[in-house]
């Protein structure tokens, strides 16, 4: 077990505190830095989400465009067969009238032929751009995932290293606190949670250098006299009389 060694007097703690706290802005910026993502993965990462995103689309057009052909497809073969009977009634047909009957249909399932297969050229050219721009987006996608895998892989150094560091400091920083009087301690971490950043600050020019007030002259005089811990009346921040 541990043998704590307070510190002999305010000026050691606040040296103390002042060290714990330099170790807590370090860890804090590691984890920022953990959270991070480095701009050039990022990117990255966006453009395959867009290349993605675009291919979704381009598939779903097609298959729209696809399901139009073949609708139309379909009806080409209904309307040919058709038309392939009523040539084969006409022949069969002994009058005239009759004749001039199925000529008259054939006729008309030409015309909706013609008109139809007018109308699927530009579908089919369609579908088939629409393919080809499936293949050009696969095709970007496929060269784009050895750099994203090579980026990624880089990031997970990148924590691995940051995760390293932060629990070596968080050693050292534990280490350091249990030198610090508990209650100081929990003063000191109580209003740094607050403020999500210093707990400690120096007084600059009768100043509180954290909310930059100004302070009473009995506070200042407390915290120069060694009192501890002495807080800023304003934002509650530890008060220490230097840097």
């Amino acid at each position: 077990m541990r043998v704590m060694s307070q510190p002999s007097n305010s000026s050691d703690v606040l040296e103390q505190l002042l060290k714990v706290q330099l170790l807590d802005l370090d860890l804090d910026k590691l984890k920022f830095d953990e959270a991070s993502i480095p701009g050039e993965l990022a990117a990255t990462r966006d453009e395959r989400a867009l290349l993605l995103s675009k291919l979704e689309s381009t598939k779903a057009e097609h298959a729209a465009v696809r399901r139009q052909v073949s609708a139309a497809e379909l009806e080409l073969r209904d309307l040919s067969a058709k038309r392939e009977r009523s040539k084969v009634d006409q022949q069969n047909s002994s009058s005239v009238k009759e004749q001039s009957q199925y000529a008259s249909v054939i006729l008309q399932l030409d015309t909706r032929i013609e008109d139809l297969e007018n109308d699927s050229l530009p579908l089919i050219e369609k579908m088939e751009g629409l393919a080809a721009r499936v293949a050009g987006l696969e095709g970007n996608l496929s060269e784009l995932e050895p750099k994203l895998l090579g980026l990624e892989s880089l990031d997970d150094d990148r924590i691995k290293a940051l995760q390293a560091s932060f629990e070596g400091k968080m050693a050292v920083r534990n280490d350091l606190a249990e030198d610090i009087d508990f209650n100081v301690l929990r003063e000191y971490n109580a209003v740094r949670k607050a403020k999500k950043g210093a707990g400690i600050v120096p007084i600059v020019m009768g100043k509180c250098g954290g909310c930059k007030m100004q302070l009473p002259m009995n506070i200042v005089q407390r915290v120069m006299g060694g009192a501890v811990p002495v807080k800023c009346p304003s934002c509650g921040r530890i008060l220490t009389p230097r840097n």
